[in-house]
């Protein structure tokens, strides 16, 4: 058995360097199936690992690449023939399937049915069963029906095969699967191969106080009196590996909040510690971290486009009338404050306004400027019409618009919504259930 996939060294021992285009060549396959099968071929095909015991190679490579080689094993072979095929070809991955399926999606429903046709697996293994297929099938004295005959029996010690193979073979459930894993490679991707002519950037975490230290003298004129390492993040940046580290600091005048440096360096205006505390009892480390992504990719966007935050009237105005449309069972209605922002292919609207709900499941009225909402919590009736009141919606450009609701109340995230959004769709750490 090759030993656990969560184990590895955090540097890259074996590997393949390519180049940057050929990543953005991936990038833009459609297929997202495609783009995982090209990413793997990437990372492994140009490795000649030496002579030797693979399971000494094994412990050398990262736990990300360790996840991908494993995830492109499992795919192959149960595409193939079944779970038992892999169980059969790659019996020495058994045991890391189930933990690089949880290591892209840590409540994977597939990973908890995999572990149920993992312990008949093993108890297979303990027994006699497996040894007496194998020795049938690898006699090629033996002619071919029989030897077939003999390995299809396997998959009787398997009974919960069927119920891990029905979602294994879904198809849109494949394709969440596929998404999750290309995600992954790319959060990770540092990690998994090197890029030709690209200059790893880091900051050690010795270096990271006095580096945030003169940062918040710049900014706020005035020395901290406390400053430390809150959190440090492995992320990848630019295709490569960094840590970003947030800190924590405190001011003269006693206000305290947390900072990042690394790559970047920031603080937000109006967030303090109480903020921050009252955001872990929901959230994570992690939508910190995402939150000043969004930060710094917004800036970076402004830098290189001014009109980037200037509403697009004709954008907005195309959205609205969709979102409104009348035979919708939910609209938001008496908008406002809206804040627009242009990055790359996405346009991004955020306003303010309540949503009717038409709970009889008949047209609005062509005119919903009066119509009116007597409460969210109790959801009281004004005609046929419930609904939420005071909400923050969140919507990209589309042909087909549609609204994510967000909590403006919520400390931090209510304060930067941008930046949540920009942050959240371009995650630099996968995400966990369990926090850090």
């Amino acid at each position: 058995m090759l030993s656990s996939v969560t184990k590895g060294p955090k540097t890259l021992h074996f590997y393949t360097e390519v180049e940057n285009k050929d990543l953005d060549e991936i990038s833009k396959i459609e297929s997202i199936p495609d783009q995982f099968w090209k990413l793997q071929d990437l990372m492994f095909n140009g490795i000649e690992f030496p002579e030797g015991d693979f399971e000494e190679h094994w412990k050398k490579l990262t736990k990300e690449q360790k996840t991908v080689l494993t995830l492109g094993h499992l795919i192959s072979q149960t595409d193939n023939g079944g779970i038992w095929q892999f169980f059969f070809n790659k019996p020495s991955y058994c045991i890391c399937g189930v933990e690089a399926l949880y290591e892209v999606n840590p409540t994977s429903a597939l990973a908890s049915r995999y572990e149920a046709v993992l312990k008949e697996f093993i108890t297979m293994l303990n027994g006699d069963a497996f040894t007496q297929i194998c020795e049938v099938w690898d006699d090629e004295s033996i002619e071919f029906e029989t030897r077939w005959k003999t390995f299809k029996e396997g998959e009787k010690h398997l009974p919960s095969a069927e119920k891990f193979q029905k979602l294994f073979y879904d198809e849109q459930f494949k394709g969440w699967l596929y998404r999750d894993i290309v995600k992954y490679i790319n959060q990770n991707l540092g990690r998994c191969l090197k890029i030709k002519g690209i200059e790893q950037k880091k900051m050690k975490k010795k270096e990271a106080i006095p580096h945030f230290t003169n940062f918040l003298l710049e900014t706020y004129k005035q020395e901290p009196t406390e400053v430390s390492v809150y959190y440090t993040g492995r992320v990848t940046l630019d295709r490569q590996p960094t840590q970003l580290f947030l800190m924590k600091f405190k001011m003269p005048d006693g206000y305290e909040s947390i900072g990042i440096t690394g790559n970047f360096t920031y603080v937000l205006p109006e967030i303090s510690m109480e903020d921050i505390n009252r955001m872990y009892k929901r959230f994570h480390k992690q939508e910190l971290v995402n939150i000043f992504h969004g930060c710094h990719l917004a800036h970076q966007e402004l830098e290189k486009n001014a009109n980037a935050a200037i509403l697009d009237e004709k954008k907005w105005k195309e959205t609205l009338k969709k979102l409104q449309d009348k035979s919708n069972s939910q609209i938001p209605v008496n908008i406002k404050n809206i804040r627009y922002f242009e990055i790359g292919n996405d346009c991004i609207f955020i306003y303010d306004g309540d949503l009717f709900y038409n709970s009889d499941k008949v047209p609005f009225p062509s005119d919903i400027s009066n119509l009116e909402l007597s409460s969210v919590v109790s959801k009281e009736k004004k005609g046929n019409y419930t609904g939420e009141l005071n909400m923050t919606f969140m919507t990209f450009y589309s042909d087909n618009p549609s609204f994510g609701r967000m909590d403006r109340s919520a400390p931090v995230k209510g304060k930067y919504t941008l930046y949540d959004v920009l942050g959240d769709k371009n995650k630099l750490l996968k995400d966990n259930a369990w926090g850090f």
